[in-house]
């Protein structure tokens, strides 16, 4: 088997070697996969779902991994996988959905792993690594035309300047119609949603010597999308109804929107930031780096969740948030031992502003800051005991610090919340090589987050004292897993897990009230599952690619666990036929599948517990290889069959707003440039 590096455990080892369930996608499998973001492989990986919820932009990227996140996107609430670009860590969600075109893996490591990856990474964590300057010198260059007026270009170079110096450059342009039509607002060209997106990467490596080199990054990203399709279902005998709204007034189409209010017709999202990256190796056994980086994201956006033409029920707003991060680490690996030690600190500003909302047709504006920083010690300690087996142990200890603020209707209700946290997280690891081509390993790891704010806490008016934050989540997995050449002709990995969560706290949303009340619902979890991802070569020339996750998942109370679907499933033949000059042609049909799952859970209410259908897509790909392997011409087709699903869902008792899909079937020609 080809011998995969990657950073799971922040330095670098084999694939083989990660006692841990863990994902690698690499840019050209992705590419012939249709994946192009974070969404995008939210199809394909086992026991994850990825929903664009956020106020209404396509370009957020809400990632669920066993079962584990959260679907809002405001500044009082955290994320419970952790995202990561080269190691700087990404507080926010929105803007986040990268461009992948250009990137050279993602490693999503599924599982808490506190101990290494820190706070907010209960369910697991994605790290996108992208290619390095001083790599061999390349050129790329990718064009993709098709259906819906899809326009996709992406162009990356590296060189070398001199011996010490090297360069790189990354830009990518995105474009694609929207599949609806804003019917209220006929004289407008905006289209629900349609993309926009472009985005840029500039990397400087300076290596003055073999043991020292540092890398400074600049990226950003910009985006004017259509908003979001959805659409809306009022309830017979609530509020909507009452004030005379029915479900005729809204759009037959579901994938048209009749809103009149023009501010919510295009979303707006910005992300950039700069990093610089050290490393030094002062003798040949130890390794020291140390990444310091300054981000900030920016948006503006919002649904008008009734879905009608009258200006009933609108929330648009806007949003930023500003982060700084260092982090230092220590690694050592000597004699069949290797140790880690290293600090990590993270300081984020933010707030949200609904200026211009309107609730039950009156004005309702709401405004949220939060100021929180993080800091962790942690250390790992390994040994192989023998040449088959290796043991390792970590802890980590974090004190987390969040100061909010909420405001509602020009200081109608208004409150001050702080408070701090403080946790122990830990693992154990043993890993035992079967065979040369095989790894079995045991894992017991725990995770933690701090506790949120609620998130519109529209209970001031009713409990002016409830603006408070919960305590810190816990969650402890046990795991066993077999990774390598598991038997003739096919390889992959297969993992067993069960995880114990306490005090996870479930968003549920009200509109009962004096407005879009978002609080916190405390639950005790418990997860088992499995996950398998693995590749069988039927013969020379076919393949067979195919991922299963499956979970079972009981919750205390009558809540039930949100964006968790029972069985994922991905079926994928291939085959590559080499001519007799050396340039192929390759054949690759994907089908993917989700489950059913629900919606956001209600509060003591079991009926509210809304359902969203499983669905199958399917993509496929012929291309065409040149010998040499520099350019590939491929027709393909994306969701092919055109599925038009529900994404996330919310039932807030007065009516039931479904997200739906903006993946409308595609079909187009891709070209690969690789020089």
């Amino acid at each position: 088997m080809e011998t995969i590096l990657v950073t799971a455990k922040k330095r670098e080892q084999a694939l083989s070697e990660v006692a841990g369930s863990l994902s690698v996608l690499f840019a050209d499998d992705m590419a012939r996969q249709g994946i192009g973001n974070l969404v995008d492989i939210g199809k394909t990986v086992p026991n994850l779902a990825v929903v664009t919820f956020g106020a209404g932009t396509p370009a957020s990227a809400m990632p669920f991994i066993r079962g584990i996140g959260v679907q809002d996107h405001l500044i009082l609430t955290d994320s419970g996988v952790s995202v990561y670009l080269d190691g700087v860590y990404l507080g926010r969600q929105i803007g986040q959905n990268w461009d992948l075109s250009d990137i050279e893996r993602v490693e999503l490591l599924r599982g808490p792993r506190g101990s290494l990856w820190g706070r907010n990474s209960i369910g697991g964590s994605i790290n996108i690594i992208t290619r390095q300057p001083d790599s061999p010198a390349s050129t790329r260059l990718n064009i993709e035309t098709g259906t819906r007026n899809r326009r996709n270009l992406s162009f990356y170079h590296n060189s070398r300047v001199s011996n010490k110096v090297a360069l790189s450059a990354n830009l990518a342009f995105k474009q694609r119609d929207g599949i609806g039509r804003f019917a209220g607002l006929p004289d407008i060209s905006d289209r629900v949603g349609q993309l926009r997106d472009i985005a840029g990467r500039f990397q400087f490596s300076l290596k003055p010597s073999e043991s020292f080199r540092l890398r400074i990054t600049a990226d950003g990203n910009s985006g004017e999308q259509g908003l979001n399709p959805y659409t809306t279902e009022i309830l017979p005998g609530r509020s909507l109804a009452g004030a005379g709204l029915r479900n005729t007034d809204i759009a037959a189409n579901p994938y048209d929107n009749n809103t009149t209010e023009r501010l919510l017709t295009q979303t707006q999202n910005e992300a950039y930031g700069v990093s610089a990256t050290a490393t030094w190796q002062p003798v040949n056994t130890l390794d020291m780096t140390a990444v310091l980086s300054q981000r900030h994201s920016n948006y503006s956006a919002g649904l008008d969740d009734d879905s009608t033409r009258v200006r009933f029920l609108a929330f648009p707003e806007e949003g930023k948030a500003d982060q700084t991060s260092f982090e230092w680490r220590m690694n050592s690996q000597r004699a069949g031992a290797d140790w880690m030690v290293g600090l990590f600190w993270f300081e984020e500003t933010g707030n949200v502003v609904q200026a211009s909302a309107l609730f039950n047709g009156q004005p309702n504006a709401l405004y949220l800051t939060q100021d929180a920083s993080s800091l962790g010690l942690y250390g790992t300690l390994g040994y192989a005991l023998t040449d088959r087996l290796y043991l390792e142990g970590g802890v980590r200890y974090t004190e987390d610090d969040k100061q909010a603020f909420a405001d509602i209707n020009k200081s109608a209700a208004s409150a001050f919340g702080s408070r701090n946290w403080t946790r122990l997280s830990w693992h154990l690891d043993a890993a035992w090589q079967v065979n040369a081509q095989s790894t079995l390993y045991a894992a017991l790891a725990s995770g933690y987050s701090p506790g949120t704010f609620p998130a519109r806490p529209y209970c001031l008016f009713s409990d002016p004292q409830c603006f408070v934050a919960s305590g810190s989540i816990t969650a402890v997995n046990y795991e066993l897993g077999l990774r390598g050449e598991v038997a003739d002709r096919l390889s992959g990995s297969f993992a067993l897990f069960y995880t114990d969560y306490s005090r996870l706290p479930y968003q549920t949303s009200d509109t009962s009230g004096d407005g879009f009340d978002t609080r916190n619902i405390l639950v005790d979890q418990r997860t088992a599952g499995i996950e398998w991802e693995g590749r069988l070569r039927l013969t020379d020339y076919l393949f067979l690619h195919s991922s299963l996750g499956w979970m079972d998942v009981d919750v205390d109370g009558s809540a039930v666990a949100p964006l968790t679907p029972e069985l994922t499933l991905s079926f994928s033949p291939e085959l590559v036929w080499t001519r007799t000059d050396g340039s192929r042609w390759r054949l690759r049909l994907d089908y993917f599948w989700r489950d059913k799952m629900f919606g956001e859970p209600a509060a003591g209410d079991p009926r509210r517990n809304s359902v969203i259908s499983g669905r199958g897509l399917i993509h496929f790909s012929l291309g065409w290889h040149s010998p040499d392997s520099r350019y590939e011409i491929a027709l393909y087709g994306r969701n092919a069959r055109d599925k038009r699903y529900t994404h996330a869902l919310i039932n807030t008792g007065d009516y039931i707003l479904r997200i739906l899909s903006n993946d409308a079937s595609e079909f187009g020609l891709a070209l690969r440039i690789r020089l």
